[in-house]
């Protein structure tokens, strides 16, 4: 089966840098679950305020620059946050988009291999992410929903 965007996301993809938009079009075409886009080009206020909610960590986001979305999967219709399972199905929908059309973007889920670089399934990339943050004694961030054009 093959997804669309509806007028909500599409009037986000709008606002942001065009080959991101590009790239989630693509990907929204390959992937086997549905999801929907929930946000885009943020207010520095808006970032101030997720900030404060310890939902972001930075104001540095690229999301004030239009240059990065959040998705969320449609399970039957409904936006869902409850699993990991389609975060990780459609990060590597956004791999396979990446690679098809040569864009240079990466996944919260793995914040430091280039989406179109990876050699593994969202599952190993994001496990290899942690496993290379904790190494450094690092704290890993994983946000699933986010994509953002480098």
């Amino acid at each position: 089966m093959t997804f669309a965007f509806g007028k909500k996301s599409s009037d986000i993809l709008a606002k942001v840098d065009p080959k991101l938009a590009q790239l989630a079009r693509r990907a929204i075409e390959l992937s086997p679950v549905d999801f929907t886009i929930t946000e885009g080009l943020r207010s520095v206020e808006r970032q101030q305020q997720l900030v404060a909610q310890g939902a972001s960590q930075t104001m540095k986001s690229k999301h004030i620059e239009g240059r990065a979305i959040d998705v969320a999967p449609l399970i039957d219709g409904k936006v869902s946050y409850n699993d990991w399972g389609p975060f990780y199905t459609i990060a590597d929908a956004f791999a396979k988009a990446a690679k098809e059309l040569k864009i240079d973007a990466r996944w919260g889920g793995c914040w430091d291999v280039p989406l179109r670089d990876w050699k593994k399934s969202a599952v190993n990339e994001s496990a290899g992410y942690v496993e290379r943050k904790r190494a450094k004694k690092q704290k890993p961030f994983l946000d699933g929903p986010h994509y953002e054009v480098i």
